[in-house]
């Protein structure tokens, strides 16, 4: 764990310090599902402690993207290219650039699946209907979010896991290497109060 000031170029919007004090913790030596839920209930037992409450959780896993284009072949630049549409979500841009993917059609309703892959839990259903007869580390990456969404709400009955990603970019773990992307693996979390937009938490 740590606490400190951190410099940044440009503050998260206007009104905020580029000087923040900065808390954190950082697991070492567990790669497994175990040491992302630890993670987790760790930051809610933490903020729960400090009084706050109200806060909306969002759990994802970039493992899906990343395995879905491998499974498709796609280049690193087609790669980096679906990733920003889909970061950008340019609805009108998605169908287009799958039409031009030399890719078969169960590996494309894979790919347009991903922007509407969040929401509640009832998306990890969603999910795993959907990508049933995909790959192993496809299934191996959706089923590890499962794990963690069911662990922490076990931990948590009060807390409601209001957004779950298939798809989101961030992070450092296990590491899962994306195109332009450093150091980049499984589990992505923000967390962020009801009357504020800013994050309270990100990993």
């Amino acid at each position: 764990c740590y606490l400190g000031s951190t410099l940044q170029a440009r503050p998260p919007t206007f009104h905020l310090s580029r000087n923040p004090l900065q808390l954190g913790a950082e697991l070492f030596g567990d790669s497994g599902v175990a040491g992302d839920v630890e993670i987790v209930r760790l930051m809610v037992a933490s903020l729960q402690k400090l009084g706050i409450d109200g806060f909306l959780l969002a759990l994802g896993h970039v493992g899906v993207f990343h395995a879905l284009a491998e499974e498709a072949q796609l280049t690193d630049d087609q790669e980096r290219g679906y990733h920003d549409i889909l970061q950008r979500k340019a609805l009108a841009e998605i169908d287009p650039f799958l039409d031009g993917l030399n890719i078969s059609s169960q590996q494309r309703s894979c790919l347009r699946a991903l922007v509407d892959l969040h929401g509640g839990t009832d998306v990890l259903k969603k999910a795993d209907r959907l990508f049933a007869g995909s790959g192993v580390e496809v299934r191996n990456a959706l089923q590890e979010l499962i794990e963690i969404s069911i662990s922490t709400l076990l931990r948590f009955v009060d807390i409601t896991i209001t957004r779950v990603w298939c798809l989101r970019l961030m992070l450092r773990a296990k590491v899962v290497r994306l195109p332009g992307a450093v150091d980049m693996t499984a589990l992505l979390l923000h967390l962020a109060r009801n009357a504020r937009p800013q994050d309270l938490v990100q990993i």
